[in-house]
């Protein structure tokens, strides 16, 4: 290595350290204070909007962290004022459009999606349909502005990949949500989820976009994660999502790791497989087409996952809330084809987690619908 002394390049030696040193700390104190600065800068504008009248008690900021930005997006949902919402809904949506078409820092880009899904239970949680239907529509505006890609061919290119890994880290974030919506059972919500229609093409696409994101995904092999459990990859991937990002499921973050192993009787990972069943029950109801779901949660044992389809049985409000102006036939139906996909699935994944029949009473209900 080489450095430059006066006019001239000399091999780097031990006496030039303490001038490199030097430069360097200066390269962190510029940078360091360019970062208090814009912190300074933000909190005066917080207050300063606080002040006018224009943002209200409660300030909210893209750069708190996710713990704190739930926090506030709880009181920016509650205040009910439209203008607060759109504000902080706006700068996602222009941040989360500039990483769609441009390189960008994939942290950077997930921090955004982060805080925007932490809203979008918050909006869920104690907020009004309108309110988590803003939400949603920023991220499925997101969704659909990343670089489509030919359909039915492997996504090998780094420009291929780029987008696969943007849908897939939606998905991820979606099996979070949806997982929150079973704990709180808020099925129109969950419903919601799972139906946004991706086309791929003119004459190809899928009813929801979870399916899209997971096949795309597989397809540029960028699904499984090191360490993470192979055979359910984007649950494994959700599970991760929970244990290590505060504020995206307060309730299911507690007593988990990030290792590849997953405690048996962990309610995040009941609530990722219900959700898992219940979005392709929704998907296969409104297709009628075994291409619009996978059964994920295939790769873990069925108790994880079957008590979604016992509380369809069980609770008639449910059943009209996730299959609205379908008989109890057709959503028999559509448990059924699920089921068997999960059961055929299971027998070839890796393990002996093999799925068997249905509770008894989901299959009295169904023999008598």
């Amino acid at each position: 290595m080489v450095v430059r002394e006066g006019t001239t390049n000399v091999t780097l030696s031990v006496r030039h350290w303490p001038r490199l040193l030097a430069r360097y700390t200066e390269q962190v104190k510029a940078d360091t204070r360019r970062d208090i600065d814009a912190l300074v800068g933000r909190l005066v504008d917080l207050q300063n909007r606080a002040d006018s009248g224009t943002l209200g008690a409660t300030p909210i900021d893209l750069e708190m962290d996710t713990a704190t930005f739930g926090t506030a997006s709880a009181a920016v949902i509650e205040s009910g004022s439209p203008s607060r919402l759109d504000a902080v809904l706006r700068e996602a949506d222009e941040r989360l459009r500039a990483y769609s078409t441009e390189p960008s820092d994939d942290e950077a880009r997930a921090a955004t999606l982060d805080r925007l899904f932490v809203l979008g239970l918050a909006a869920m949680l104690c907020g009004t349909e309108r309110q988590f239907q803003r939400v949603m529509e920023v991220i499925e505006n997101y969704y659909d502005s990343v670089p489509r890609l030919p359909h039915a061919v492997r996504h090998t290119t780094p420009h291929e990949r780029a987008s696969t890994e943007a849908w897939r880290d939606v998905a991820v974030r979606l099996f979070v949500l949806g997982a929150e919506a079973v704990r709180r059972e808020k099925w129109p919500q969950l419903r919601r989820i799972t139906l946004h229609r991706y086309d791929s093409s003119d004459a190809y696409g899928y009813v929801s976009w979870i399916r899209h994101a997971n096949t795309s995904a597989a397809r540029a092999d960028v699904l499984d994660e090191p360490g993470q459990l192979q055979k359910a990859a984007i649950i494994s991937r959700a599970m991760n999502a929970i244990a290590t990002t505060p504020g995206l499921a307060p309730d299911l973050t507690s007593g988990l790791t990030t290792a590849a192993a997953v405690l048996e009787g962990s309610p995040a990972l009941d609530a990722l497989c219900q959700f898992d069943v219940l979005w392709c029950t929704i998907a296969f109801s409104v297709s009628r087409s075994s291409h619009d779901f996978y059964p994920s949660s295939a790769g873990f044992e069925q108790q994880h996952a079957y008590p979604a389809f016992d509380g369809l049985v069980r609770d008639q409000p449910m059943r009209r809330a996730l299959f609205p102006g379908m008989s109890d036939a057709e959503i028999a139906e559509a448990v059924t084809v699920v089921a068997e996909s999960a059961q055929r699935q299971s027998a070839v994944l890796p393990g002996f987690d093999w799925w068997g029949e249905l509770p008894d009473s989901v299959t009295k209900w169904i023999a008598l619908v």
